[in-house]
């Protein structure tokens, strides 16, 4: 039999197919490794990987030998399938087509439904969003599955079903329908309640159905629950536009005054970067790639996340100086400028570096103005200036994914490198963030360092380590 047959579904609880049968995937733990190799499908997902997507950052020290387990009766269950489940010296891989999994049929459906759009086809784009929204089915997204990877895949399912919720709403305003759009969209305010790009079509749509005083109703609502929530106003885009409500409801009336705001800073904080760095090509090569590479060439990835990398490795390897060497030669790709916090999570001498006092020092980087002193404020105020901007973000010596989770943008277009001497598997469960790890220098690597000093006139010397880069800093 062949592997064509098999068909996955994780946009509602798991289930997976083949010949017109579900197939029995197993305990909750084994049903949650099909998940991830499911989503990862065609790419070998290495076993700790698994583990930490499985476990979280402190699994048990059987998580070993229950993976191999799991992996086991997976293989039974998929046995006469075509051997799609294979393994490799570091892990394993799920072959499957791109029609055998709901999430890639509902990209293709995507990509369908905006190429329609350009080419001014809203009726065949609405179809094809139309028939995108119908892969999910009810219940949560892999409900029932432990886990932080299930528990991350629900929150992106949630906001892939928003956004294209939106997108049909949009061609809906277009086709001249706003109140079957303004029906849609208002079923989504008690779930997303600050979400200023939805009550946006909303007001619109209302207004376009003749209900002004319910557009303008939504502005207040979504003001006051700013304010009283995360201590912030609505966005421009949004002030604008109630204030276009307004007067088209009133005739002619002077321009509201805006607040006035901080004049916006493009700092560029880099330490200095280390003279002639030379050796560690692959791993300057591998965050220089991630910048690079992906949607919109660098920012969040298409599941909206924050594009991250993390550079990993013991004490005095060199993460910081990769990490800033980097940050120099990308430095021009980031027009908002670069910022650079030493987080201190490993220095004798300091006490490490709260996130309240790391999002203060982001917040003055960019002349916030008035920073809030509650720290959820904070963090509200921090993701929404950086939401649209091009930032280069350089976390230093962090020790934990918690000391780093509130300083990570919400999505958008910026770039973080993170250093640190410990794994941080909560960035990669959380937001898929990839993983460089620096091993000590090789005998070669010292030789070329050392030559490369000798040319200078330097003569031999150790291999410059990160404390020569955060002293400079």
């Amino acid at each position: 039999m062949e592997n064509g047959c098999l068909r996955v579904e994780t946009l509602g609880p798991l289930r997976a197919y083949a010949e017109g049968r579900e197939l029995p995937l197993g305990p909750p733990k084994q049903r949650a490794v099909f998940a991830v190799l499911a989503l990862s499908a065609n790419s070998v997902v290495p076993r700790d990987e698994l583990i930490d997507h499985i476990w979280g950052e402190s699994p048990p020290v059987t998580a070993a030998g229950s993976l191999h387990t799991y992996v086991s009766g997976l293989r039974r269950t998929l046995a006469g399938l075509g051997e799609p489940l294979t393994s490799s010296g570091s892990g394993y891989a799920l072959r499957l087509g791109p029609g055998q999994l709901d999430v890639r049929v509902v990209e293709w459906l995507t990509a369908r439904a905006r190429t329609s759009r350009a080419r001014q086809q809203p009726s065949a784009a609405v179809d094809a969003f139309d028939q995108a929204l119908a892969r999910w089915h009810p219940g949560s997204a892999l409900s029932g599955l432990p886990g932080p990877f299930a528990a991350q895949h629900r929150t992106w399912v949630a906001e892939l079903r928003l956004r294209l919720l939106l997108e049909r709403a949009e061609l809906l305003l277009e086709l001249g329908q706003p109140t079957t759009a303004a029906d849609q969209l208002r079923g989504q305010v008690a779930g997303n309640p600050y979400h200023e790009r939805l009550r946006a079509l909303l007001m619109t749509a209302l207004r376009r159905s003749g209900r002004t005083a319910d557009a303008l109703a939504q502005y207040h609502d979504v003001r006051k629950l700013l304010a009283e929530d995360l201590g912030i106003d609505p966005s421009a885009e949004l002030r604008a536009l109630y204030s276009s409500i307004l007067t088209d409801n009133a005739g002619p009336r002077s321009a509201p005054r805006r607040p006035a705001t901080a004049a916006p800073v493009r700092p560029a904080q880099l330490p200095r970067g280390v003279g002639g760095f030379v050796g560690r090509v692959a791993p300057v090569r591998q965050v220089l790639d991630a910048a690079r590479t992906g949607p919109g060439d660098g920012g969040a990835d298409k599941a909206g996340r924050p594009q991250i990398v993390m550079v990993v490795g013991v004490g005095g390897v060199g993460k910081t100086a990769l990490a800033v060497h980097c940050g120099h030669l990308l430095a021009a790709e980031y027009p908002d400028g670069q910022v650079y916090v030493n987080l201190r999570g490993f220095d004798p001498e300091h006490p490490v570096r709260s996130p309240e006092d790391a999002l203060y020092h982001l917040l003055t980087s960019l002349n916030a103005g008035n920073i809030p002193a509650e720290h959820g404020e904070r963090v509200a105020l921090w993701r929404s200036i950086v939401r649209d901007k091009r930032l280069l973000i350089v976390l230093d010596n962090a020790a934990s994914a918690d000391q780093v989770e509130d300083l990570l943008p919400d999505g958008g277009p910026s770039f973080t490198v993170v250093t640190s001497r410990n794994r941080l598997s909560g960035l990669v469960v959380r937001y898929s963030a990839r993983r460089v790890t620096l091993s000590p220098f090789t005998a070669e690597e010292v030789a070329d360092v050392t030559d490369f000093l000798r040319a200078l006139g330097a003569g031999p010397a150790p291999v410059p380590a990160e404390d020569s880069v955060r002293r400079a800093g």
